[in-house]
């Protein structure tokens, strides 16, 4: 069998089953193959009613007894209802607003049905089940897989077509040797996708996951090995001792010392430099640690090599934030920085470009305005994104696309394994900055219930009165039916009442930028004393004098974000807390904002967060422009991550160069920003 064959090649799809298929993206034979199930049922066939459980599903052999009786219990409801008996004994089986059901089933006829068993009034009832005269239609396997369709595409037309493949003698080629298999203990490639499908245990599952995800994992890898080809530039930086000590002028003439982290991280790219590689690097740091100065610093060293950089932030408030401070550190030294925003009036966009072709602007900071395609640089040498999570590799690329091969710098708050970074990041060289500025305040942090909040509203005001600023910040900006904290209605509220001596504001996303940026300035001065917000102020808000950040309904909030949002205070000379206000009683919701309360170290944070989460696409794939995992989840599947690393290196020493071409077409597949 051909695995690039169409699907209509199969027994029993026509050209509507085939268009149904095409919804869920599957065209070919292999597409069918690598649709893999979301779940399983494990279907049971019980011959006696001592292993029934209630509320359970079970597999139950019997015959039709009794005519159907139909009866309708309500205007919108009516039930198809017929008596069976069987080896369990006597038994209803029961359909809702399903009329055509009588007309599949005949008096005397024996079926298998699989349903959820219940008993009422003494009477064992099975309420809306799969039925069918062949067993092997209903228990398709010990765990019968479920997957993931569209309207109108059932389970059962789903698994008869992949039943059909493997029954026709599906195969394909192992490209792993035995060695390899035999040390890592990993099924064929053929056992595997057969073992995913059809299996007969939970072992079956587990040990054909455990081999597929690896064989995704090594796409990966081999798909960065080969964007790490394109890693070379035309942007050669000639650092004389002349420029070197203009760039250590400029570090001393900072307003603070440079951390030992901050220090080591500027090494690293210096080195990258006098090599003549390009820098390609992710810089991340914890909230706070100063991965601006780091940029800063390298901004200002391509200025004195007579070079453009561009630094592109997720939100405009941000963007707005970073040209402030690049003027404040950048323009003294004759740096001339600009800012671009989407929202921009034509005329001042226009001047913008203008600029930055004469090469009359040599810092050009803004948000997703920069890539728009009328943008052209005199000569870019630095693309740097911060946020890089927010992100992903087609942004960066169209970014890069504006040089010739600029060097790359991309800055993260949002602390990673080690191990999973090589997954995420695998086309970037990769710079931690682990230290703090000397005199970063550590924040308190408590969770409370919303029965204390008058308590915390009264020591707000406390603060207020002794000069400082307050956040408080809501999951939603009006309210729903949801019962959380919205900005809107808790501004509303708090103006009236607690707050109606202080000075309130209020920014959500849904405010014109005009708006926002101006409550954010009034903040920023200190003609407000407390502002309600969402999480446009998780990044980028640097408001020395705030010194409580109030998280409402905090177990809406993923770690990493409330870590953020933390970060917002503590960034002055004051004493600061962190207050997560959550009504949920739930044992595992408890136990990540206990995570909070017990550290502020973003890594320790995100390394809780990875063991906590369980499956789920932590960081969003579709993010980083990587193909979507059909199975692999890095927050529970480390151990598999090692494994495929040990194997790519097994398989270039090896000089496995087919393998892994064939490895890198598979990944290319996938994407389309390598075309």
């Amino acid at each position: 069998m051909n695995k690039y064959e169409s699907i209509k090649s199969l027994k029993g799809i026509g050209e509507k089953k085939e268009t149904l298929f095409h919804k869920v993206g599957i065209f070919n034979i292999r597409d069918l193959i690598n649709y893999f199930p979301w779940d399983y049922e494990r279907r049971v066939l019980i011959e006696n009613s001592d292993e029934l459980t209630e509320g359970e599903k079970f597999v139950v052999k019997g015959t039709i007894s009794s005519l159907p009786l139909e009866k309708r219990i309500r205007n919108n409801l009516k039930i198809i209802k017929f008596a069976c008996r069987g080896s369990i004994g006597n038994f209803d089986v029961i359909w809702y607003n399903m009329p055509y059901v009588k007309n599949s089933i005949k008096k005397g006829n024996e079926y298998y049905f699989y349903g959820k068993i219940n008993r009422k009034f003494g009477v064992i009832t099975i309420e809306s089940p799969d039925f069918n005269k062949d067993i092997g239609q209903i228990v398709f396997s010990e765990y019968t897989p479920k997957y993931s369709l569209t309207k109108g595409l059932g389970q059962k037309d789903f698994r008869n077509a992949v039943f059909s493949i493997f029954e026709d003698g599906y195969s394909e080629k192992e490209y792993l040797n035995t060695e390899i298999l035999d040390e890592f203990e990993l099924l064929q490639r053929d056992l595997a996708l057969k073992m995913i499908h059809l299996p007969t245990c939970s072992k079956d599952i587990l040990q054909a996951r455990n081999r597929l995800v690896i064989d995704e994992l090594l796409q990966v890898r081999a798909g960065f090995e080969y964007l790490k080809k394109f890693n070379v530039t035309d942007v050669k930086l000639d650092l004389t001792d002349e420029i070197i000590e203009k760039a250590n002028r400029f570090i001393d003439s900072l307003p603070f010392k440079l951390t030992s982290g901050q220090e080591n991280v500027i090494g690293e790219i210096y080195s990258d430099l006098k090599e003549a590689k390009r820098v390609n690097r992710l810089i991340q740091g914890d909230v706070g640690s100063g991965k601006t100065v780091v940029a800063v610093v390298l901004q200002y060293l391509f200025y004195l090599c007579g070079y453009q950089s561009v630094m592109m932030a997720p939100t405009e408030i941000l963007a707005t934030q970073h040209e402030k401070t690049l003027k404040k550190f950048l323009e003294p030294f004759g740096v001339r920085v600009a800012l671009l925003k989407g929202k921009m009036k034509k005329q001042d966009k226009e001047l913008v470009y203008k600029d930055i072709k004469n090469n009359s602007v040599d810092v050009l900071v803004g948000t997703h305005a920069l890539i728009e395609p009328d943008l052209k640089f005199a000569d870019l040498g630095l693309v740097i994104t911060d946020e890089q999570h927010r992100f992903g590799v087609e942004q960066r690329k169209k970014l890069t696309a504006k040089g010739a091969s600029p060097h790359m710098m991309v800055m993260s708050a949002t602390p990673i394994p080690r191990t999973v970074s090589h997954v995420l990041y695998g086309d970037l060289d990769i710079s931690t900055i682990d230290t703090l500025p000397v005199g970063r305040k550590e924040i308190k942090t408590h969770t409370l219930k919303r029965n204390k909040l008058e308590k915390l509203y009264g020591f707000l005001l406390n603060e207020v009165k002794n000069g400082r600023q307050a956040f408080i910040v809501c999951p939603e900006i009006e309210l729903s039916d949801s019962g959380n904290f919205s900005a809107e209605d808790l501004y509303k509220e708090l103006k009236s009442t607690y707050f109606n001596k202080i000075n309130l504001g209020l920014v959500h996303g849904k405010m014109k930028n005009p708006e926002k940026e101006q409550a954010m300035g009034k903040f920023n001065s200190g003609e407000i004393d407390v502002l309600i917000a969402t999480t446009v102020v998780e990044v980028g808000i640097d408001v020395p004098n705030a010194s409580i950040m109030v998280v409402m309904d905090a177990d809406r909030f993923g770690l990493a974000t409330l870590h953020q949002l933390r970060g917002r205070v503590g960034r002055g000379n004051h004493e600061s807390w962190c207050f997560l206000v959550s009504e949920s009683d739930n044992e595992k919701t408890r136990e990540r904002l206990k995570v909070l309360t017990e550290s502020t170290d973003g890594f320790y944070i995100a390394n809780k967060d990875f063991e906590m989460r369980g499956p789920g696409d932590y960081f969003g794939f579709k993010q980083h422009g990587l193909p979507d995992f059909a199975l692999t989840d890095l927050a529970r599947d480390l151990v598999q991550v090692k494994i495929s690393e040990r194997i790519f290196e097994r398989l270039k020493e090896d000089g496995r160069t087919k393998i892994i071409e064939n490895l890198i077409g598979s990944f290319k597949e996938k994407i389309h920003y390598l075309d």
